[in-house]
């Protein structure tokens, strides 16, 4: 496999079966060596996912793909864990699910829909847990 994919200064291109990312020159560890962008691929060849790591771990926006190359979710990453909106799509494109995370633990506002965009329920949490739901319907 071949690819173009920009390092950062301090970092070589790694190309592997089934991966595309960019690693530190001379790691401290090398457990937590992947540093810039990152790609991963099925094994039919297509993207599975898309994203960036910063000190071995992902960091800001990641995108997942089903194997037919529909959008699965979206996350953001800080520090590794889940933090910020997650976004789960159908595979026709319409939102699934969203909610929010605080270093990896449900928190905030939860919706999800039916396949023909229905909001099917709203929930609340704190903390990973349910403080209040709403189901429609």
């Amino acid at each position: 496999m071949r690819s173009k994919l920009p390092c950062p200064p301090g970092t070589t291109l790694s190309v592997l079966e089934t991966s595309i990312e960019c690693r530190l020159i001379r790691p401290k560890n090398l457990f937590f060596a992947s540093e810039g962008p990152a790609l991963a691929f099925y094994p039919s060849g297509k993207l599975a996912s898309q994203g960036h790591h910063s000190a071995g771990k992902p960091a800001g926006h990641w995108w997942y793909f089903r194997e037919d190359g529909t959008l699965d979710y979206e996350v953001d990453f800080v520090d590794g864990e889940w933090d910020g909106v997650y976004v789960q799509y159908w595979p026709s494109g319409a939102r699934h699910e969203e909610h929010h995370e605080k270093a990896g633990v449900h928190e905030g506002p939860a919706k999800i829909w039916d396949e023909r965009g229905r909001l099917l329920s709203w929930s609340l949490y704190a903390g990973d847990h349910v403080v209040r739901t709403k189901s429609f319907r």
